[in-house]
């Protein structure tokens, strides 16, 4: 289920993607010249990861500072040129609401990523903890106020496409909404780069310890990185790209992910449970006030999936059962 929202959310972003840069090319946002388009970066993307961690790693850095550099220039902006604002009032039903609670578990899950390349990091038990606070606290904040500009600078957010870029040409004129723009395509394409990266290494991971096939534990000769799961990863995201739309696909990533968040979770409890006990030696980091952060999670993760869809529990379950038959497939042969 981890591994599915990587190619769900690979495949929800490049198709979004393709909607921000039909600003500039209108050809890429449907028809074949889509398909091309979304072909060509997933190649990209899945040569890189080729490469190695090191040349990922700083392509995703690049990014990174590409896209923040517009996005705080834009917060920035607002909050110097708006010095108050009402909020639109909402006509909302409990079941949009059930809807809108799936894209915001898409919006913000990002930072589950960071513990996956944990084992070819320096010093994980210490650095890990820390980059998942910081990242946690510093893109929520970044994501509101952006909601928040969005908000107050479009009376027909609704309808907009590029929400961002056309609060960027609201605030900053024709040029603001060009730099907003390239900064939105900035940052989906290193979302992009991040799920190819760390979906291949769950995959590999999974493989590695006898959960999947042995196929998917195979190391590139020359540059020592898990070639058939990074492939596997890229054509999975590229296969859902071309057949399915951003919305679907990125609340389908949120359904496979609060699966796993529930399962996470519920191991924290139990590992607590067993510290010191069956060899198991007590964690560098522990989350404070026991198993109360646990079990809000959890509890905040069912009532997000009560809100899907018929159609998206059918998907979670068929997700389920797929790589249920992988696992015991993999654990089979693997004895």
């Amino acid at each position: 289920m981890i591994w599915l929202t990587r190619v769900t959310g690979l495949a929800s972003v490049v198709s979004g993607l393709a909607i921000a840069t039909g600003m500039f090319f209108p050809s890429v946002e449907s028809g074949t010249g889509r398909a091309v388009f979304i072909s060509f970066l997933i190649g990209l993307f899945t040569w890189i990861n080729f490469r190695g961690m090191r040349l990922s790693a700083n392509v995703i850095s690049f990014l990174t500072v590409g896209k923040l550099v517009p996005l705080l220039s834009l917060i920035l902006v607002w909050l110097f040129s708006q010095p108050g604002f009402e909020l639109p009032g909402s006509n909302a039903t409990l079941s949009s609401w059930g809807s809108a609670l799936l894209l915001l578990v898409f919006m913000f899950g990002g930072y589950d990523v960071i513990p996956v390349p944990a084992g070819e990091v320096k010093a994980p038990t210490r650095v890990v903890p820390q980059a998942l606070m910081i990242s946690v606290v510093f893109v929520s904040s970044i994501f509101i106020l952006l909601q928040l500009v969005a908000e107050s600078s479009l009376p027909g957010l609704v309808s907009s496409k590029t929400p961002l870029a056309d609060a960027g040409g609201v605030l900053l004129g024709t040029h603001g909404a060009l730099f907003v723009a390239i900064g939105s395509i900035l940052a989906m394409a290193g979302n992009n780069m991040g799920q190819v990266l760390t979906g291949s290494r769950e995959l590999y991971g999974m493989a590695a310890q006898g959960d999947l096939p042995k196929a998917l534990k195979s190391i590139h000769s020359k540059y020592r990185t898990p070639a058939n799961a990074i492939l596997i990863t890229a054509v999975a995201g590229w296969l859902m790209a071309l057949s399915g739309s951003f919305v679907i696909l990125a609340m389908s990533s949120a359904m496979a992910r609060l699966v796993v968040y529930v399962g996470t979770a519920g191991s924290v409890i139990r590992l607590r449970q067993l510290e010191g006990k069956q060899g198991l030696r007590r964690a560098e980091f522990c989350v404070p006030l026991g198993s109360l952060i646990p079990v809000i999670a959890i509890a905040a993760s069912v009532v997000v999936m009560l809100g899907a869809s018929q159609a998206q529990f059918a998907a979670g379950l068929g997700a389920l059962t797929v790589g249920s038959g992988l696992y015991y497939f993999g654990r089979r042969t693997n004895r």
